[in-house]
């Protein structure tokens, strides 16, 4: 089973909110958010208008990662990536001044504390001109659906938590419990909260509900709460109590299950369009199987009385995203192909504008509904006139690059992601976000070469030993064997179904381990690209994978722990628990004896590769570790975190010797160079800095200058 990501939108007051979701790949159209049955969850990219519509913020899905852009320039102002999970949502508060993010993430109040053992739904609030995180708070158990501003300032969130019950009562005999094992329950719920204060105002729950999106109306006095998945109904409560005013209860017709895609209220606060599915799918067993959609409307309610008033029938199969004009008179539909409907009200006449340039995968309209943001697969977004249609401005996302006039580095906005130095030292291999990898001479700083070929995100290289093969593995799915010396293609060796998350040469080279989103590493032969052993006696995504020096032990990671496999037979030898949280990276000392693990819960562990014991752990980062790596001479080891710093530690005590700052976002990757004397460290905007090793003395970094758009 695939998942698609997709999303939608909630106009509101000087505000637009969407919130993404997970549907079946052969749905037709979205369903809202993330309910019971989504078993993964992966999240699209998310676009929010600020209310003066100067600022228009673009979420990047499962990168964690939030750009704010100038709407009228079209230039990244400055980039939010302190998130440790996938942005779930984001809104901006009423004077434009905050910008709030929603995410899934290891949650600690203290950084004493131990983070919980499960991810959170976590808010973050940050200040939308200096990109300054202010402060995070825990606001759902497992995840926030969405956020949203009321017009008095209060914030609202949506999402889902759940309890676990251990005990029911004995109805033998009073006042006794019969343990009956751990039954995990869920609710969802809508939570007020004071941001000034930093704490919870009220909250409403319903057990067993998925709850989703929200809208405030325009007159601030009633919020709309899309309660269930399928089977639908809307909660309309008093804003200002939370208690519920109407409840609008949406049945399909037959055997068809009715989901929800979008809804907005009117500028007069009196009627809630509501955009509809109708799905053919059986009521009970595994809903998501088998489902098609039957038929699109938009149906138009009474605030006030709720009841329905009317039904918009017509060419909107899989409506997705909904706008009332300014007069009310209209409602901007889209469907999902590159082309707006505008459909009057109260004739149900159709006027459609097409645009072959849109090629949207996701779509929001500014708070005035004057101006549609169309997000397109190759990561450009463009804010275009939604009564002409024209476009006005691009806001270039993957294909942009920085330069850099000093010393001519190019690298990409969206950061670099994975980093590799040869053997000798001298060429360095660096790729992220952009589908390129970029050959580097380590000593003069310059680029030599770029590898292009990946149709996605390249999220791991590495170099052979006698530094002649560059093996690359993306979110295409493919591995690539590359001649580090020309550049050229050898091989593209196919075998995984999910993204390849960290390919690893062994120790003399005739080797690669590469491992994927889809629960297996493969053991290629480097000569003739094939497989020479699977391990697929994994129940989770592997994250990274690593070659102990002597070439006999391969490590992997990507849940709570650590597997340590014979590398000769693929044999399971030994596995490795302590982590609360997913982990990132794997690595071995150079003498084998100790592997580091960097995890999502804040810290690095070491441990006694022999005996399996944890030997230290290390626990002074504020957020997610994505990257550890051992200096040569193994006395030395550097952490990569999300919270901007890279941490240089005493590999025999844990002591920490210095912090190194110097990135605006997270971290994602860090490493020595063969002497030891260089370390490399790739993030975001300014997403390559090189540091003296023994000092921590900043010695190169590539900043934002000038930005060169380029559209292709």
């Amino acid at each position: 089973m695939r998942w698609n990501a997709t999303l939608w939108f909630v106009r509101a007051p000087l505000l637009a909110v969407l919130v993404t979701s997970v549907v079946p790949e052969n749905a037709f159209s979205q369903l809202g958010q993330p309910g019971p049955f989504s078993a993964a969850r992966r999240w699209g990219t998310q676009i929010v208008f600020s209310p003066d519509l100067k600022t228009v913020a673009v979420a990047k899905g499962d990168v964690g990662l939030v750009a704010l852009w100038d709407a009228d320039t079209g230039k990244l102002r400055r980039t939010l990536g302190g998130n440790g999970g996938p942005v779930t949502s984001l809104a901006f508060s009423r004077d434009g001044d905050v910008v709030v993010t929603a995410c899934r993430e290891a949650y600690q109040t203290k950084l004493e504390v131990k983070p919980n053992r499960l991810t959170a739904g976590v808010i973050k609030v940050w200040d939308a001109r200096t990109g300054e995180l202010k402060y995070s708070l825990k606001a759902h158990d497992d995840i926030v659906s969405a956020v949203a501003f009321a017009p008095d300032g209060t914030l609202v969130t949506s999402g889902q938590s759940s309890f676990v019950s251990l005990s029911v009562p004995d109805e033998g005999q009073a006042g006794n419990v019969r343990l009956i094992g751990r039954v995990r329950q869920s609710y969802g719920e809508v939570k007020f909260w004071d941001i000034e204060k930093r704490k919870e105002i009220r909250s409403v729950q319903w057990y067993r509900a998925a709850v989703g999106s929200i809208a405030f109306s325009p007159d601030g006095k009633t919020l709309a709460v899309r309660k269930q998945e399928f089977g639908s109904e809307i909660k309309l409560l008093d804003a200002q109590t939370g208690k519920t005013k109407r409840t609008l209860k949406l049945e399909a017709e037959g055997n068809a299950r009715e989901a929800i895609n979008a809804f907005v209220f009117s500028p007069d606060s009196r009627t809630l369009a509501i955009a509809l599915n109708d799905f053919n799918m059986p009521r009970t067993g595994r809903v998501h199987m088998r489902m098609s959609l039957l038929a699109s409307k938009i149906e138009l309610w009474d605030v006030q009385k709720g009841k329905r008033r009317s039904v918009l029938n017509g060419d909107m199969r899989g409506a997705r995203s909904l706008a009332f004009s300014p007069d009310g008179s209209a409602l901007l539909v889209w469907t999902g192909a590159n082309s707006l409907n505008m459909i009057n009200v109260q004739t149900g006449a159709l006027r459609r504008i097409e645009n072959p340039e849109w090629l949207p995968q996701v779509v929001a309209f500014s708070p005035d509904s004057r101006i549609m943001a169309a997000g397109r697969q190759d990561n450009i977004v463009t804010l275009s006139d939604t009564r002409t249609g024209e476009i006005k401005q691009r806001l270039v996302g993957g294909n942009e690059e920085v330069t850099m006039a000093a010393d001519k580095f190019l690298v990409s906005v969206e950061g670099i992601l994975t980093i590799a130095f040869s053997p000798d030292g001298k060429t360095m291999a660096s790729a992220g976000n952009d589908k390129t990898i970029k050959l580097w001479d380590a000593l003069a700083a310059s680029t030599k070469q770029r590898l292009t070929g990946h149709a996605g995100a390249v999220l791991s290289v590495a170099i052979s030993p006698d530094g002649n093969t560059l093996a690359s593995g993306s979110s295409d799915k493919a591995v690539k064997l590359w001649d580090a010396k020309t550049g050229e293609l050898e091989q593209t060796l196919t075998g995984h179904i999910a993204q390849v998350n960290c390919v690893v040469f062994s120790p003399d080279g005739a080797t690669l381990a590469s491992a994927s989103d889809d629960e297996t590493i493969l053991l290629w032969n480097v000569r003739t690209g094939e497989v020479k052993f699977e391990i697929n006696e994994i129940e989770a995504p592997v994250k990274s994978v690593a070659f102990s020096p002597d070439g006999r032990t391969l490590a992997s990671a990507g849940d709570e722990t650590v597997s340590l496999w014979d590398a000769n037979t693929a044999e399971l030898r030994r596995v490795l628990r302590g982590h609360t949280a997913p982990i990132r990276s794997v690595a071995f000392s150079p003498d084998g004896t100790t592997l580091a693990s960097a995890s999502g819960d804040a810290t690095v562990r070491l441990w006694n590769v022999e005996t399996g014991e944890l030997k230290l752990s290390l626990a002074k980062h504020r957020g997610p570790v994505n990257s550890v790596a051992f200096a040569p001479s193994g006395k030395i080891l550097a952490s990569g975190s999300d919270d901007k710093t890279i941490n240089i530690w005493d590999a025999e005590t844990g002591k920490l010797q210095r912090s190194l700052k110097g990135h605006e976002i997270a971290v994602y990757s860090v490493s020595f160079s063969p002497t030891g004397g260089l370390l490399a460290s790739g993030s975001g905007s300014n997403g390559l800095i090189f540091w003296d090793a023994h000092t921590g003395e900043l010695k190169q970094i590539v900043s934002r200058l000038t930005v060169t758009q380029r559209n292709r």
